[in-house]
């Protein structure tokens, strides 16, 4: 399933590059910009398991999540050439991973995960008239993933904390709208790819999430420098 979808995403973005190569009149004012963005998501994960047993394990009605965050993007457009690079941070606040064992005295597992990603991105710019536009692309980049998490069987619980990194790879399509020379606003979707999670390895087990990936909504603010 997640073959499919990830083929569906790039064939349909390929589809509106080609159409945007064809079609594009013109790019971006060229220079250096920088921007801010919120983040809104629908997070899950999938693949669930632990680590080195055979003990069927199962999500406890958390997922898919709501997840939200911020980002921070430097990047540069060119003149006559309608594409822009740039290099961003984003960070994600708290995915929920709630899971429980199928045992005679099961383990429930709960995993609090934030992530900080970098990425070197690159976008298409499509401009539709007036004032907006439409871009399309994609970043490369790795996330790190902080995990908080908490084994409880009975009455006795454990914590244990671990940090990990992952390649990290997604797609975007967004619109664009100038307030004036220097100043525009910016709505976009994306599909991102976070790689795995894994909790630290422990005398209570280790869980571990094979895929977890993100369908986001962000709006920003940019400015020409």
């Amino acid at each position: 399933m997640r073959t499919i979808r990830t083929a569906c995403i790039f064939t349909h973005l390929a589809l509106l590059t080609a159409a945007a190569i064809l079609w594009a009149p013109g790019a971006a004012a060229e220079g250096y910009y920088a921007g801010l963005k919120v983040v809104g998501g629908i997070s899950d994960v999938s693949g669930l398991r632990l680590g080195g047993e055979t003990t069927p394990v199962g999500l406890i009605e958390d997922s898919p999540e709501a997840v939200a965050g911020l980002a921070a993007a430097f990047g540069r457009s060119f003149t006559g050439f309608p594409i822009r690079v740039e290099l961003e941070y984003l960070w994600r606040y708290r995915f929920d991973i709630d899971a429980v064992t199928t045992e005679t005295d099961p383990r429930l597992i709960k995993a609090n995960v934030a992530t900080q990603s970098f990425y070197l991105n690159a976008f298409y710019d499509i401009p539709l008239g007036g004032k907006w536009g439409l871009y399309l692309g994609g970043g490369l980049g790795y996330a790190h993933h902080s995990a908080e998490t908490r084994f409880i069987q009975g009455a006795d619980s454990l914590r244990v904390d671990d940090g990990q990194d992952e390649f990290s790879w997604k797609t975007a399509i967004g619109v664009r709208r100038d307030l004036n020379d220097r100043w525009w606003l910016d709505f976009s979707y994306r599909y991102t790819d976070l790689g795995d999670v894994r909790t630290a390895a422990g005398p209570r087990g280790q869980l571990i999430a094979g895929d977890y990936f993100t369908h986001d909504l962000l709006a920003g603010l940019h400015f020409r420098l």
